[in-house]
């Protein structure tokens, strides 16, 4: 279980995730991505995929639904060399791709 603060911005996020898992930014792409509760998928389509938690908005919105409904966060990372990054290449947030 992870507990993320009110205010916690996408890098904070995203940086709580490298630490829990043991990833590097250098090394890793990591895709953040949380399961929607069962009570608003069901308003939804069957096929709507997984929330992308790319920027601070929608991690507000990640605490907010978390407040009042089981929310589960994906964490997926791919090594930047499979990715086809260069390991020379300082890899900022803004420059991970979000699928």
């Amino acid at each position: 279980m992870c507990l993320v603060p009110d205010g916690c911005t996408q890098g904070e996020l995203l940086e709580m995730a490298l630490g829990d898992y043991g990833l590097e930014k250098k090394i890793e792409k990591v895709v953040l991505t949380c399961s929607l509760p069962d009570v608003i998928l069901q308003q939804m389509a069957l096929d709507t995929p997984h929330m992308q938690v790319t920027n601070d908005r929608k991690v507000q919105n990640l605490i907010e639904l978390a407040k009042t409904h089981f929310v589960r966060l994906c964490v997926s990372s791919q090594s930047q060399v499979e990715a086809g990054v260069d390991d020379d290449t300082d890899v900022s947030d803004s420059d991970i791709p979000w699928i």
